[in-house]
């Protein structure tokens, strides 16, 4: 929940818990056409969030008035949703939980057919990752863009960031992460498919701490201006070279559901 202010003139201010510029981005704004939730589609364009604030969090945001169809997206606040507070051990001592400060800035534009936007968030953190680790920064950038052809919608993002450590260790680690997505609206009939790749790789290392790659296909149906039925499936791999099997973990799901907006 949060408050705001707005006025046609200089824009919008809010304060409390709400989206970060990050979650705007990469979720809200519709560069991912596949499905969040289900496998397939989450890690590609959410990769890197953990430790550059999360989707929500308490702050203060400033929406600046629409420029022919250009705006922009000014954040301050908390790191993120994680508490920040210390906790009591067994042994009587206390670990103190992450806190920090974030801000971000973003700047979109959407006009007709086109929409594109750039994101920049930083965070710095005490006792980054938990426990007593010392402060850390870290940051991430996004893109994000679509283009609604008619006959097809083509859309995607890309993140690319680096963390101060999340361990009880000065070692950085640097994230990657790109997906795009097509959809081919029928009628009432919205056939998708999207893929992915998303890496971690902490600094002089030589293999990756971590490296996926998705696929997801699914179909929308509008039984109504309101009601829409979906069936999706997704495939998450993670194929890190620091495994000794070579496959970290396999992930497939099927989500078949019904929506309804009251």
């Amino acid at each position: 929940s949060y408050l705001g202010l707005s006025g046609a003139n200089w824009g919008t201010v809010n304060i409390g818990y709400q989206y970060t510029n990050l979650y705007e981005l990469a979720t809200l704004s519709g560069y991912n056409i596949g499905s969040e939730g289900n496998a397939g589609a989450y890690t590609s364009h959410l990769h890197g969030f953990g430790y550059a604030g999360g989707t929500r969090a308490n702050g203060f945001t400033y929406i600046s008035p629409n420029f022919s169809g250009f705006t922009v997206r000014a954040q301050y606040g908390a790191i993120g949703a994680a508490k920040e507070t210390s906790v009591a051990t067994t042994a009587g001592a206390t670990t103190a939980e992450t806190t920090g400060r974030r801000y971000g800035l973003m700047g979109q534009y959407a006009n007709g057919p086109l929409s594109a936007a750039l994101a920049y968030t930083n965070v710095r953190a005490t006792n980054f990752g938990g426990g007593n680790n010392g402060s850390r920064s870290g940051n991430l950038t996004q893109l994000g863009a679509s283009y609604d052809f008619g006959v097809a919608k083509l859309a995607g993002t890309y993140n690319n960031g680096k963390d101060g450590g999340t361990a009880a260790t000065t070692t950085s680690s640097k994230y990657r992460a790109y997906q795009l997505g097509v959809s081919v609206p029928f009628g009432a009939v919205v056939p998708f498919i999207s893929f992915g790749r998303a890496s971690t790789q902490a600094d002089g290392a030589v293999a990756r701490s971590l490296d996926v790659s998705q696929q997801q296909v699914g179909v929308r149906y509008s039984l109504s201006k309101r009601t829409t039925a979906y069936a999706f499936y997704g495939q998450t791999k993670d194929n890190a070279a620091t495994v000794a099997n070579g496959l970290a973990y396999k992930d497939s799901k099927t989500v078949i559901g019904l929506m309804h907006s009251f």
